[in-house]
């Protein structure tokens, strides 16, 4: 059997050289990542922050309690309530 004749023939003399399929993933994943921030912005809103002494509601379980903040704590929109 002759392995020359099932060999395909390449149409280019000169392979051509691909650029890899994962050269601009982080791009890519950067872009979708703002299109998320993006939409999952639109609708949210901002609230102002609570000062201490403040009267809030807080849900325990499927009831609301009342409380008041009495301290705040360095990460954004976390209080300590009584």
């Amino acid at each position: 059997m002759d392995l020359k004749s099932h060999q395909r023939r390449i149409k280019d003399q000169v392979p051509k050289l691909l650029k890899p399929p994962y050269a601009d993933v982080k791009q890519k994943f950067q872009a979708r990542q703002e299109k998320q921030k993006f939409n999952y912005d639109r609708a949210t809103r901002h609230h102002k922050n609570f000062q201490l002494d403040d009267n809030v509601r807080v849900q325990l379980g499927k009831t609301w309690k009342r409380g008041v903040i009495t301290k705040r704590h360095p990460t954004p929109r976390s209080y300590d309530v009584t």
